[in-house]
């Protein structure tokens, strides 16, 4: 598998706690960003470049 630059997005910062880990899931393209500083991970839309949600308590 090879990784290429596709775009890039600002990732909500109210919370603090940097990014810790992500990882993405090819058939739907979603990006999962886990904050594990605060206990949350965002959800990224892939094609979209545009953040779907933040799931608290994660």
């Amino acid at each position: 598998m090879t990784l290429a630059f596709t775009g890039g997005i600002v990732l909500p910062t109210e919370l603090g706690g940097g990014f810790d880990h992500g990882d993405v899931h090819p058939a739907s393209g979603r990006v999962f960003v886990a904050h594990t500083g605060n206990s949350t991970v965002d959800v990224i839309d892939g094609a979209g470049l545009h953040l779907e949600r933040t799931l608290p308590g994660c």
